[in-house]
């Protein structure tokens, strides 16, 4: 019996936004080690100065910087996904769909996956978990559904909230972007599900 954690987080609640993206990291036994590797590489990636962990609210170099190390962490081979809606706007039955598709991916039955939601209410929490539970019951996996009180709390959740920057530039045809996507899939470190 394994047990796995993921991290989601997203980005297009906005009414106005033309796509809705999940960024689900996935982790297990290693969970400490990619933690500190993380930690570090947000260090590096900013060169010295206090990093900025929204991937809105931080400047290309940083981006950049973080990206390319990004692509050299064998431990992300397999384990970063993406659930891309254009349209929709039932943010959280997709943001469910993304993390139940991503623990498909991973677990399977007999396995207990614990997942991490950055920035919601507990209400939707709530709402997440009696969407998520029945759907990984029937295959046999134990689900175990969290909030994240605070935004962008963990190197996990940065990431995911990376991912979702990254393929929202990339939708939006920023050559750069959508060079990283390609890239960080041909590595099979992200993967859409």
């Amino acid at each position: 019996m394994g047990e796995f954690f993921f991290y989601i987080d997203e980005t297009g609640r906005d009414p106005f936004s033309p796509v809705f993206i999940s960024g689900i990291l996935s982790t297990s036994t290693i969970r400490q080690e990619l933690e500190y590797t993380l930690m570090g590489l947000e260090k590096t990636s900013a060169q010295g100065k206090a990093p900025r962990w929204k991937w809105s609210k931080s400047n290309s170099k940083y981006r950049k910087a973080y990206i390319e190390g990004v692509l050299k962490i064998q431990a992300l081979v397999g384990n970063v996904f993406f659930h891309l809606v254009r349209g929709g706007k039932e943010y959280l039955d997709h943001t469910a769909d993304g993390a139940v598709n991503a623990v498909r991916e991973k677990a399977k039955r007999g396995d207990k996956a614990t997942m991490y939601f950055d920035g919601f209410r507990e209400t939707e929490v709530n709402q997440i978990r009696r969407y998520i539970r029945p759907s990984l019951k029937s295959k046999g996996i134990r689900a175990i559904v969290k909030g994240i009180a605070r935004d962008e709390s963990s190197p996990f959740i940065r990431l995911a909230d990376a991912i979702c920057g990254l393929v929202r530039d990339a939708e939006e045809d920023d050559e750069w972007s959508k060079l990283m996507v390609q890239k960080l899939k041909r590595k099979k470190i992200l993967k859409e599900v």
